[in-house]
């Protein structure tokens, strides 16, 4: 397969997985995604740009000139591999061939010498698979280079149990089996798919930042479509039992090891985890992809493809490589002619001879045809509603520095399925999608001083298996125009640079003149706000970073670099970043899951970030030879034979980059704003306007708020009730933490009290040190994205502040599998006052300890709790004279052991919890007797017979914070 087609379907293979920010802008387009990420801006100097699109050895594409083609396909025209296609001349077998990976069996003149009727028989078919029609007989015709389809229908394999040794390729039918889920229930694949259309299998493991990142998706989606799919989620790492999955509490059936394993052994996650793979209706194995889908889209549009009660069996593009994906589908070959070059160059570029077209050598590609309006001639993508097809159009040009390489366009596209890539010397610089229907201005590209010289433009319109919209796209007045000549108004240009640049010569490099792989490295400078920046060349020493207009630097965590062709994620994942015995994986995961949920894909670099770059650089065995161990065979597959050189203080650059800006637009600020406690937005006292923006795994939208003195604030969400479960508010929640970014002081699930009326709103209470930075984190229910308002009370240096003694409903404890009863409070009987009341560690009372402090133990009747999380014990209370099975609620045994009916007395109590005023009106303090109503109620009640300290979950106290 050609390099230039294959980037591209490596690209769009990339685009299904990350949303990547801008790299340059045209006009206004707003989705100007980047599939590579790799060497951006064509800096070329002659230089290799690391560029890995292949392994250098791609089949001969040369059509092959055949007599008959027969073809093995699913209903949905999924070719088949390796099914044996013979031709019968009566009974004599003339020849046979096995189908390609397209699923052709083709023949040629050596195999056929004259034409004629010959019988076809098919054998070695694919386990599960069947020839559609077994009536139909099936021959050839008298006509040289005539096609036969034979149709293949498949079904569940459930007469045989799965070979040990079976790994599953895209394509392949499955073989029954049963999964035992973490809760114990088991899930036989024949029986579910008798109930839905289609099951999601996600293979993930607890460590694996990137799968986490899509959960919230993944369950929006299955909640939506839970009628029609199945999802299990299974976690592929031996340390991830089934107590383990339990705790994730997953709308969705999900397994742990060893009960797992009956899928995992099956299926190959070499490329890395987050891993999801489709099987449909009928058992067959129709989509794999490798990465994470973080957005609800991604996951109902895959849903779609499979639920319809129009569908027939197909295979989907995916990224899973070798074994299936892209690479596997038939793509449109063109049935139009390309038009003559020199036509082309004057309806696109006029009498501008710079400018040298050629047609790609490629017979898939389709051509650009030339159009004409109004305004003259233009270009038109000849692959209009051509599925799974894609145009281009290649053009050499000489670019003079400082020059902006411009044309104008105008697209109506499927968004974000359909693009017109904008390629700059083999690297996609643009992927313009949606629709434009005005015609518009791409500034493609700006060139200085060093990328002055000899390019190549290619336009690629390619499009997807589906025909939705228009599919016009147009291009017309390609030119240069003089940097000093760009739009002064309304411009939104950023040019990726690299901060390494002009490849030095390796003769120059051998021979000891240059020490250096790269001639040129950014000047760089740590800002005030806590980022590094590119400043001017010849800066001086002194020099203040200017945050408005020295552009933020950033590193390339999830893909190639000039460092090595390899990302730093994928060495991490394979263990091949070890320094001084120190593995390092843990540390760029934190910078890889920053760069996934990136507005551009990349991180800002802190001091942090460019220490672990300095160390990563000092590592020579990862990109120098392999060593002599068991993993070397492993290992050399990620070495960069072209790293060679002794480490220097500038080599971190090589991973970095930034945007040179052009126009009256502000530079492009920080992409991880709100994602990384670095990047956290700052919030003060008063009303703040909270905006949930993308959902986020781990939890919240970082903000940060510094006290302005030492005292008690209070949180709270300000949401109208009109607002809750709707599209404008979902139930907004509040993770407080420490300075440290790791510690959790407190959150809005620790609270059953909210003095904001409402208990949907958030209402968070505690101390906090003048001058310190603390860490608010804000999301919705069901990560649901959305705005609200929260505002920060100061109450003063002293408050006591009524809460729940203890934090939460019952938490398991992993490792006795035992429950507990969160934050239960150290409690004493006061017999003087017949009272319960809160201890110190010491078991000194607190009011002993805080003056005038009310430390008495408050039992709730009135509302809900954490014990009784439905319906308050007030509505048993008030029911019992009507409702038998309500009114033995209270039937316990006294101090002797003998059953009683306490309902009665519990209508007293109520009564007179009610006459309390205020935040305690309905609560009531505990004394003897009510602590042994309270113990046997949770010893009949709560589940495991009675849990220490489970009294607790229905109970309040006065909290003092601060100092008095």
């Amino acid at each position: 397969m050609k390099k230039l087609k294959k980037l591209l379907l490596l690209t769009l293979a990339c685009l299904t997985v990350f949303t990547v920010g801008a790299f340059t802008a045209c006009g206004d387009d707003d989705t100007p995604d980047n599939g590579n990420g790799t060497q951006q801006g064509g800096e070329n100097n002659g230089e290799n740009n690391g560029e890995n699109n292949g392994d250098g050895n791609e089949d001969d594409e040369t059509p092959i000139a055949y007599v008959y083609k027969v073809r093995a396909q699913s209903e949905g025209g999924f070719g088949l591999k390796d099914v044996n296609v013979a031709l019968y001349d009566g009974e004599t077998k003339i020849a046979s061939v096995n189908t390609n990976g397209d699923g052709n069996a083709l023949f040629t003149e050596e195999h056929v010498s004259k034409l004629g009727a010959y019988r076809i028989e098919v054998t070695n078919v694919p386990k599960g698979w069947r020839v559609k029609d077994e009536d139909v007989v099936y021959q050839t015709s008298s006509v040289s280079g005539s096609n036969v389809n034979i149709n293949f229908s498949a079904s569940l394999i459930t007469n045989e149990a799965t070979p040990s040794t079976k790994m599953y390729r895209l394509g392949d039918v499955m073989y029954d089996f049963e999964l035992t889920d973490c809760m114990g229930k088991k899930h036989k694949l024949s029986e579910t798919l008798q109930a839905k259309k289609m099951v999601l299998i996600n293979f993930w493991a607890s460590w694996c930042g990137p799968c986490a990142s899509e959960f919230p998706a993944m369950e929006e989606a299955y909640n939506l479509y839970a009628d029609e799919v199945e999802i299990f989620a299974v976690s592929i790492d031996s340390g991830d039992d089934q107590n383990v999955v339990r705790g994730y509490d997953f709308a969705f059936p999900a397994a742990g090891q060893p009960d797992g394993g009956v899928i995992t052994s099956h299926f190959s996650t070499g490329g890395g985890i987050p891993m999801s793979v489709v099987i449909d209706r009928y058992g067959v194995v129709s989509y794999i992809h490798t990465g994470s889908m973080v957005a609800r889209s991604d996951f109902t549009n895959l849903f779609d493809k499979f639920v319809g009660n129009d569908y027939v069996q197909t295979v989907l593009s995916s990224n899973s490589g070798e074994d299936g994906g892209v690479e596997d589908l038939e793509w449109a070959k063109p049935d139009v002619s390309n038009p003559n070059l020199e036509d082309v160059q004057a309806a696109f570029s006029g009498a501008d001879g710079n400018f040298k077209y050629a047609w790609e050598e490629d017979p898939y590609a389709w051509p650009w045809q030339i159009g004409e309006d109004d305004n003259g001639k233009y270009l038109a993508a000849a692959n209009k509603q051509i599925e799974y097809s894609y145009a281009i159009l290649n053009i050499d040009f000489t670019a003079q520095a400082d020059t902006a390489l411009a044309f104008d366009y105008s697209i109506s596209s499927e968004k974000n399925a359909d693009h017109l890539y904008v390629m700059l010397d083999g690297t996609i610089i643009h992927a313009l999608s949606g629709i434009q229907s005005n015609w518009q201005t791409c500034y493609a590209y700006v060139f200085t001083q060093a990328q002055a010289g000899e390019h190549k433009l290619s336009l690629v319109f390619m499009k997807d298996a589906s025909i939705s919209g228009d599919d016009d796209v147009f291009v017309r007045n390609l030119r240069f125009e003089s940097v000093n000549a760009l739009p002064t108004e309304g411009l939104d240009l950023n040019i990726v640079r690299h901060a390494a640049t002009e490849w030095n010569n390796p003769a120059d490099i051998s021979g000891g003149a240059k020490t250096t792989k790269y001639e040129k490295y950014a000047n760089v400078k740590l800002g005030a706000d806590g980022y590094y920046h590119v400043i001017p060349d010849n800066a001086a020493a002194d020099y203040v970073v200017n945050l408005d207009t020295d552009p933020l630097l950033f590193a390339d965590i999830m893909n190639g670099t000039r460092w090595n062709k390899y990302d730093l994620w994928q060495l991490a994942y394979n263990n091949l970043l070890v320094f001084e015995g120190f593995n390092l994986e843990e540390a760029v995961e934190s910078f890889a899951w920053a760069a996934n949920e990136s507005s551009n894909g990349f991180v800002p670099v802190t001091p942090a970030l460019k220490d672990l770059l300095n160390i990563i650089t000092q590592l020579q065995d990862v990109v120098g030879e392999a060593k002599d161990n068991e993993d070397s065979a492993t290992r050399v597959n990620y070495f960069d034979a072209s790293k060679h050189l002794a480490y220097h203080e500038n080599e971190w650059l090589e991973f970095c980059l930034y945007y040179d800006h052009y126009g009256d637009t502000p530079q492009i600020g920080d992409p991880t704003r709100g994602i990384t406690f670095e990047g956290a937005i700052e919030i003060f006292e008063g009303v703040n306007h909270i905006d949930c923006f993308k959902s986020m795994v781990p939890i919240g939208i970082k903000h940060k708020f510094t006290p302005t003195k030492s005292g008690v604030y209070h949180f709270y969400s300000t949401v109208a009730p009109e607002n809750f479960d709707t599209a404008e508010s979902f139930n907004p929640q509040m993770w407080l933490v420490d300075s440290d970014k790791k510690t959790f002081l407190a959150e809005n699930e620790d609270f059953l009290i909210h003095h904001t009326g409402n208990p949907e709103n958030f209402d968070i209470k505690y101390y906090l040190e003048a001058g310190e930075t603390y860490y608010c984190l804000f999301a919705f229910f069901l990560n649901a994205t959305g705005k609200f308002d929260m505002n920060i009370d100061y109450l003063g240096a002293y408050y006591e502040n009524l809460t729940n003694c203890a934090v939460g409903p019952y938490t398991m404890n992993m490792i006795t599998s035992e429950a507990y009863v969160p934050g239960a409070k150290n409690v004493a009987y006061d017999e003087s006052k017949d009272v319960y009341r809160v201890t110190d560690k010491n078991g000194v009372f607190l009011g002993d300890i805080y003056e005038g402090l009310d430390d008495r133990v408050y039992w709730d009747l009135t509302n809900v709790t954490f014990l009784f999380p439905n319906n308050s014990l007030k509505s048993y209370i008030e029911s019992y004279t009507k409702y038998e099975e309500t009114k033995r609620l209270f039937y316990l045994p006294d101090e002797n052991g003998d059953e009683k009916d306490y309902s009665s007395y519990m209508s007293t109590v109520l009564f007179m919890a009610t006459l309390n005023n205020g935040e305690l009106n309905g609560k009531i303090a505990v004394n003897a007797e009510l602590m042994h109503i309270m113990l046997e109620l949770t010893k009949k009640h709560d589940g495991f017979g009675g849990v220490e300290d489970s009294w607790q979950m229905m109970c309040y106290y006065y909290q003092p914070l601060g100092q008095q």
